[in-house]
């Protein structure tokens, strides 16, 4: 696992008092080793991904030491957090949300 997943996984479970850090590590391997089939989106539009791909990536940059949130795929790994936290996070804590 890549230093940036973990600081992800760290940071999201500090934050979420329910949240599997565990199954979440397998997603991102999941989302990382390129499974069967390609990840759909959960949560987000194509182009509500799109835009929290962009803003990921001017948040995390890649530079000459390691890659940026886009090749991370940070987007997907935020997607799928989203889709599994509550309802009224869905709604209101959501960083773009649908609806």
């Amino acid at each position: 696992m890549r230093r940036r997943n973990l600081l992800q996984l760290i940071s999201v479970s500090a934050l979420s008092p329910g949240f599997d850090a565990l199954h979440a590590a397998e997603v991102c391997r999941a989302i990382h080793a390129g499974p069967a089939e390609p990840y759909r989106l959960r949560f987000f539009r194509p182009d509500e991904n799109e835009l929290l791909d962009a803003l990921t990536e001017m948040i995390i940059p890649a530079d000459a030491h390691s890659p940026g949130a886009r090749e991370a795929k940070v987007s997907l790994f935020a997607d799928w957090m989203v889709s599994h936290d509550s309802v009224a996070t869905q709604r209101n804590g959501g960083l773009v949300c649908s609806g």
